[in-house]
């Protein structure tokens, strides 16, 4: 093979090595996980593992267990991580919550994950994403008395009963006011719904799970898990394309080593 097209192939190789190394690390823009070892010693105001994102506000109860002991009757399903996940655990009446915010407002196409064990029989359970001054742009949960889960942005009965054994969602901001949403059972189907978000013009900031009146029980407890924020499609697409070029250039190589 000539001298230049070996150094142009060359140079192919390490520019695709670099930018998909740069994919991997890119891939997740922010995430976190009560398996970090920030929470080692307990889930507590201000602690910030992970990357992403600002520090916690929690509630003095806030505390690391196994989302496995909710259910009616524990033990149930869970959405741990090295056997832990997130809890909210309220013990008496009144409102309780975790509020963490985003080192960066969710772009248009950028997707929101996060894992949710929302049991509760007695209370109010919601998990809301949060605009700038923390107005409520999406909401998604269980209200006391209801049998499914809501998303209360659009008025949603999504048809998906009460479950102990947890669920992932997968947001989507499909535009500057709209999205997508699928929901996930722990071992069930997916449900996809979409719509308009509250407060046009607001951007997503950060987010918060909250409650009221779960009483003294913790088989009540809500807990979260797994949160993350990945790029929008157009950078899968991209390195799918940079894959494919590299490819070709490589049975080019080949084809001329074996001439």
């Amino acid at each position: 093979m000539p001298p230049t097209i070996e150094i142009r192939f060359i140079g192919l190789a390490v520019c695709t090595v670099l930018l998909t190394t740069s994919f991997r690390i890119e891939a997740q823009i922010a995430m976190d996980t009560a398996a970090d070892p920030a929470y080692d010693n307990g889930w507590q105001q201000g602690d910030n593992g992970g990357f992403g994102f600002s520090p916690w506000s929690v509630a003095a109860s806030g505390i690391l267990t196994s989302s496995s002991n909710n259910g009616d009757p524990p033990p149930s399903g869970n959405i741990d991580t090295a056997g832990r996940s997130w809890t909210l655990a309220d013990r008496g009446p009144g409102d309780f919550g975790a509020v963490r915010g985003l080192n960066a407002a969710l772009a248009v196409g950028q997707k929101f994950l996060v894992d949710l064990d929302i049991g509760s029989l007695a209370g109010d359970e919601v998990f809301r994403l949060e605009g700038s001054g923390f107005g409520e742009r999406f909401s998604f949960g269980h209200l006391a008395g209801d049998s499914n889960y809501k998303i209360f942005t659009t008025s949603t009965d999504t048809g998906i009963p009460l479950t102990f054994d947890g669920l992932h969602l997968e947001f989507t901001l499909t535009g500057a006011d709209t999205f997508s949403v699928a929901i996930t059972p722990n071992g069930g189907s997916t449900a996809t719904f979409s719509g308009s978000l509250s407060n046009p013009g607001d951007s997503i900031v950060g987010f918060i799970l909250f409650g009221s009146n779960s009483l003294e029980d913790p088989s009540q407890d809500s807990f979260i898990n797994s949160i993350a924020v990945v790029p929008e499609p157009s950078s899968y697409a991209t390195i799918t394309a940079i894959l494919l070029i590299a490819g070709a250039c490589w049975r080019r190589f080949r084809q001329r080593r074996l001439t």
